[in-house]
Parts: structure tokens; sequence; C-alpha cells
């Protein structure tokens, strides 16, 4: 009789810790903090900003930064709007059978033109940035475009390094 009661208890006491534990992972899922939201206008406002404080920009200069900031962002996503439709397209002829390589070529010629475009509208925002700066403030954008253009890439943990040439 003794060996019923213990059994008994013991699957009282396991129904118990079943049941607190769902209800203490309830209260976890329900009581959990929002996840903080990412806002892109967040980022695109901290280049400028960066930009403004590490070449100490003043009142008149950070006014035509902003002008040709303002510019170069519209002309880049007209752009960057092209470039996503080409890759879409190119990307939706991997399902087409048999795939049609002179349409590729066209494709990629294409998203090739963009990214030139793309560059000479960067290299020509530089050179603007360039004009507004003072000699000082030229040699840091000088040092800084310098150390942008000469960084490397960083893999990711578990990412292969690049092959060697």
């Amino acid at each position: 009789m003794n060996y019923f009661k213990e059994k008994k208890l013991a699957f009282w006491a396991i129904i118990i810790l079943v049941i607190l534990n769902i209800s203490t992972l309830t209260m976890i899922w329900i009581h959990r903090p929002p996840r903080p939201e990412l806002q892109p206008i967040q980022l695109r406002k901290f280049i400028p900003d960066f930009v403004v404080n590490e070449l100490k920009l003043d009142e008149k200069q950070t006014k035509a930064f902003e002008t040709a900031e303002k510019n170069q962002k519209i002309k880049i996503n007209v752009l960057t709007d092209s470039l996503r439709y080409y890759k879409k397209e190119l990307f939706s002829q991997c399902f087409d059978n048999p795939t049609d390589t002179v349409k590729i070529n066209v494709i990629c010629n294409k998203i090739g033109e963009i990214a030139i475009k793309i560059d000479i509208l960067t290299f020509n925002h530089i050179n603007e940035l360039k004009s507004i700066c003072n000699d000082v403030q030229q040699k840091i954008l000088k040092d800084f475009i310098k150390d942008m253009a000469s960084a490397e890439r960083r893999p990711h943990e578990n990412e292969p390094p690049p092959p060697r040439l």
C-alpha cells in the first residue's frame, strides 16, 4: 500500500511541475520585452552627421553639404531602383528553360552600366564635398576616403577566406 501512495505522490508531483513549467514559460513569453525596431531613418541620418562632425563643417558648409547630399540621394535612388529591377530580372532567368544567354548578357551589361553611373555620381559627390571644404578639411577628407578605399572587407566568422590569385 505504501508503494501505491508513493507512486501516486510522484505522479501528482510531476503533474504539478509540468503545470508550473508551462505557466512559467507562458509568463516569460507574454511579458517578454519588445524588440527594438531598427529605424533606417537613423542610419540615413548617421552618415551625414558623421561627415559633418569629422570634417568639423561650419554652418554654411553644413547647409551646402546637406543640399548636395539630398541631390545625391535623389539621383542614387533612381539608379538603385533600376539596379534592383535588373537584378530581379537576372535572377528570374535562372528558372527559364532554356536559359537565354543573350538576354542574361544584356541584363548584366545594364547592371554594369548602372554600377558605373553610381560610382561616377559618388565620385562627383565627393568632389563636390571637397569643394565645400577648406584645406585642413580636405586633408581629413582625403585621409578618410583613402582609408575607406583601402579597407578590406572583414569576413564573417564562418565565412571562408577569399581565394588568392
